[in-house]
């Protein structure tokens, strides 16, 4: 026969299987409640990369349309450079040969608010002094302390 110990053994080994049970169930209960949040955060980041993809992907075609809009610049400066570069030498009226032979410096800014002005005509506005103290192969430095190279 059963004894009683026997039953107060296997009554404690069911409270403790039920208890067991309770808490796995809890614990199911939490982890399905995570999964869920975790499959909301997961939508939403899976929209934000479908957006960010689509930004990348504007953003990727306006700077190769950018590109592409300065090598357009690009080949028709060069053209255009290409073309008035040369030019042919005229005797000049006053018949100076010195003013014949060497071409006229043109200072070609890049940047809108700088000025272009016409290199030759800002030195014969110097004054002698002025020429002397200057070697003519010195690079000269403009209005904003940077060196002008052309």
């Amino acid at each position: 026969m059963i004894s009683l110990d026997q039953v107060h053994a296997l009554e404690k080994k069911v409270e403790g299987a039920v208890s067991k049970i309770i808490e796995l169930k809890n614990e199911n209960i939490a982890l399905k409640n995570r999964i869920s949040i975790l499959e909301k955060e997961n939508a939403e980041l899976s929209s934000k990369v479908s957006v960010f993809e689509r930004e990348q992907n504007r953003v990727e075609e306006g700077i190769l349309s950018v590109l592409n809009r300065l090598d357009v610049v690009e080949d028709t400066l060069s053209s255009s450079v290409a073309t008035d570069s040369f030019v042919p030498v005229t005797e000049p009226v006053s018949g100076n040969k010195a003013e014949a032979t060497e071409p006229a410096e043109m200072d070609i800014r890049i940047h809108d608010n700088e000025p272009a002005t016409d290199m030759a005509a800002d030195s014969s506005e110097k004054s002698d002094t002025d020429n002397v103290s200057e070697d003519s192969f010195s690079p000269k430095t403009g209005e904003n302390g940077q060196f002008d190279i052309f």
